[in-house]
């Protein structure tokens, strides 16, 4: 029962911790129930998902599709001037990268202000200091100085390269700019219940550029990446957003759509409540790109900073481009952005702290590309369907069956399973990350492990050091200590529990303590009976016996329990014929003290016997009952019957070899009918004299004529015996026996037993 009170309270305090693991995954959620506790869970997961994104993006990866960076870096700031450029050099820039054949120019960048023409500054300040010709002259020609006019043309010429140009949404009170156009009209029931970003201004390209009405090779993408509000750390971005009526694209999506010629948008959505939310972004019928619920993506980083090829901005102004860099223009998409720490487009990655926005927004175009050549390997990382409710599920089925199956096992075992289990779990999620780009959640799996299993170690531990205390405290007095210390090592295989063993008792009484206490107070008994059981204890702790109990001035203990012991009968008789200079060392004590002398009777039987943890909620103890039990009480009692200090048993005698014993008496002893030999052990055979075993051997000659009804010869036996030993109580025994029994009817069966009529 103490046993299964510990492993149920494992179980339970293993559930509750399974609980608590699962609440927190629910509560990952920005919406989640209890905010503290979601934003945890996400810090704890969005740790995770860096860590694994780490250790699993290649050094060297392969980037197949052309994507290209025009930075305008420090140098280019350096050598060309501050930033913001004349929109003329940023004209020229554009038309140096067209040249080279782009195929698509996106700029990180909002030109939401019209520029200052030179010409029409030098009109307003200068109309005293000029003539009316040369300021009519000016007039004339400000136009062709117009940094606006020159991009707007070069845009508006330019039908081998389309451009996209960058636009904020929100952060105005009213939009500036040309409105983004969008690439998908939502309907009047999907536009107002949807689970999209919403945004209802925006700060835009200025219509003197792009013009009011886009020309076809012209776009216009959201630059948002939203960084992760609990780190700041850019994970996800959002591929459409939703303003007004309309879903705009971000300039990643633009920019691909209009490299990849495709016109044709699908959005598929699924219902969540009372909220329409985005699944999928399908491009030309087929090509499937996964939504999350707000109409994101996570970015599938490629690597650290600068790990896309990066074009100085002032390379390419100066025609300095080597002609590796200038081929790698042709036909690509080309990301016009910066790397210069002054103009603040740095962003935090998993990947580097230190990262250009533009490189985020290129990252997004080249899985785009990467989606449309069906590659085996998704271009972009996903999460499962009901990834929240599937883990929790999980998370719960897979705690409980840990709840019952850790509480069964050994701290090794369960460490070892524990690790195995951590070491699948994260292999499952390499191979569903590497392979098919699966985001699988891998903190609340290896939290919950890692709870289940840390709670049954201190359980175990908490619950070991109380078993070692309560098994200390139930044996400290009554075990070896040798043997203490080996059920404290083999706990789990110690029951304190009933059950039934063969086992070998001794039961030992004082000869001569009602002399020794005559005339004496309870003070002076008390403290002859500690000087006398305190070495005959010892000597049975030192043959590996029991202590079961002091009765008055009987002691009793056995052997084979709590521990298993093969050689239990030969322990106990060892235990028994050590006495003797016990006793010697008892009685030398007493001499000394002017007491008188005391001796001992023992009595040792072996048999089946029910062990264990007994008696009462009040008082309890570990001891042993059983018939087997009695019969070593009744043996102990006839020593003094047949005037010796041991009786053993015949299941003792009969299973030990190399001892020499007499055989004493075939017995029925009060309360049984089943007749019992005893025996008498008198020493190891190696220590056996040739007298010794010649008397014994007489001795065994008497009987044998006795238990055959020889009585004469067996009388003649018993005499000459008499004669050798004349006080040996045994022999007088037999000798008074032969003469009652001659001349009874003894009938048949009679093999010479006796039946004792008191205990």
């Amino acid at each position: 029962m103490p046993r299964l009170r510990r492993r149920l309270t494992a179980v339970i305090v293993s559930g509750v911790v399974t609980l608590l693991v699962v609440m927190l995954e629910l509560n990952a959620r920005t919406d989640a129930v209890v905010p503290q506790i979601g934003a945890l869970a996400r810090s704890l997961e969005a740790i995770a998902y860096d860590l694994r994104l780490r250790a699993l993006t290649p050094a060297f990866p392969d980037l197949k599709q052309p994507v290209v960076i025009v930075d305008l870096d420090e140098a280019s700031l350096e050598r060309i001037g501050q930033f913001p450029w004349p929109r003329a050099t940023t004209a020229r820039l554009i038309e140096r990268i067209m040249e080279a054949g782009a195929a698509v120019v996106a700029l990180d960048m909002v030109f939401a202000e019209p520029e200052i023409n030179p010409v029409a500054r030098i009109v307003d300040v200068a109309p005293g200091t000029l003539s009316a010709p040369t300021l009519t002259e000016l007039k004339d020609h400000a136009e062709q100085f117009s940094g606006d006019r020159r991009l707007a043309r070069l845009v508006a010429d330019a039908a081998a390269t389309d451009v996209v140009f960058g636009s904020f949404l929100g952060g105005n009170e009213r939009p500036r700019g040309v409105a983004p156009p969008g690439i998908l009209t939502l309907s009047p029931e999907q536009a107002g219940s949807n689970s999209f970003y919403k945004f209802s201004s925006w700060t835009s390209v200025i219509a003197d550029i792009a013009g009011h009405e886009l020309a076809d090779h012209v776009g216009i993408g959201h630059i948002i990446t939203l960084p992760d509000a609990l780190d700041g750390v850019i994970r996800r971005a959002p591929l459409l957003v939703q303003v007004g009526d309309v879903l705009v694209p971000s300039l990643a999506l633009e920019a691909a759509r209009r490299y990849l010629l495709i016109d044709q948008f699908e959005i598929e959505m699924t219902r969540q409540g009372a909220l329409l939310s985005p699944a999928a972004l399908v491009l030309d019928g087929s090509i499937r790109i996964p939504l999350d619920r707000h109409g994101g993506v996570l970015v599938p980083f490629r690597g650290p900073a600068k790990t896309f090829p990066y074009l100085s901005a002032a390379d390419v102004l100066q025609g300095r481009l080597a002609a590796e860099q200038q081929a790698s223009l042709a036909d690509a998409v080309v990301l016009i952005g910066t790397s210069a720490i002054g103009l603040a487009d740095l962003r935090s990655t998993p990947l580097d702290r230190v990262y250009p926005g533009v490189e985020v927004h290129a990252t997004l175009v080249h899985a785009l590309l990467e989606a449309a050549t069906r590659s085996t390997r998704p271009a972009f990382p996903r999460e499962p369907v009901l990834k929240l409710e599937m883990t929790a599920l999980g998370l719960l089925a897979t705690g409980l069956l840990l709840s019952l199956l850790m509480p069964l096992m050994g701290a090794l075992l369960l460490t070892v399973m524990a690790a195995a289990l951590g070491a699948l779990w994260v292999a499952i999620c390499t191979v569903a990350w590497t392979r098919y780009a699966l985001d699988l959640p891998l903190t609340s799996p290896l939290l919950l492990l890692a709870g289940v299993t840390v709670t049954n170690l201190i359980l175990g531990y908490l619950q070991e050091s109380s078993r070692r205390r309560e098994l200390r405290g139930m044996f400290d007095q009554y075990v070896p200590p040798a043997h203490i210390e080996r059920m404290i090592e083999r706990g789990a295989s110690i029951s304190l529990d009933g059950e039934s063993r063969v086992m070998t008792v001794l039961f030992g009484d004082i000869k001569g303590f009602t002399a020794l206490s005559e005339g004496r107070s309870a003070q002076e008994l008390k403290q002859i009976l500690n000087e006398l059981f305190s070495p005959v204890t010892q000597t049975l702790l030192d043959h590996q016996g029991t202590i079961d109990k002091y009765v008055g001035d009987m002691i009793m203990a056995f052997w084979n329990a709590p521990l298993v012991d093969a050689r239990h009968r030969e322990h106990a008789l060892d235990a028994a014929l050590a006495f003797e200079p016990t006793l010697e060392r008892i009685n030398a004590l007493l001499a000394s003290r002017g007491l008188p002398l005391v001796d001992m009777g023992l009595g040792i039987n072996t048999g089946l016997m029910n062990v264990g943890d007994m008696g009462s909620d009040f008082r309890r103890a570990y001891t042993v009952l059983g018939d087997a039990v009695n019969l070593g009480s009744r043996i102990e009692s006839l020593t003094r019957h047949y005037g010796v200090r041991i009786l053993v048993g015949e299941q003792t005698r009969d299973e030990l070899e190399g001892y020499l014993f007499r055989f004493i008496d075939r017995v029925a002893v009060k309360g049984r009918e089943q007749t019992v030999r005893l025996y008498e052990p008198i020493c190891r055979t190696a220590d056996a004299t040739p007298e010794l075993e010649s008397r014994l051997l007489r001795y065994h000659g008497a009987y044998w004529m006795y238990a055959e009804r020889d009585w004469d010869r067996a009388a003649a036996a018993f005499d000459r015996l008499l004669e050798a030993e004349p006080d040996c109580i045994l022999y007088r025994i037999y000798r008074g026996r032969i003469d009652e029994l001659r001349n009874q009817d003894l009938g048949p069966d009679w093999n010479g037993e006796f039946r004792h009529t008191q205990k």
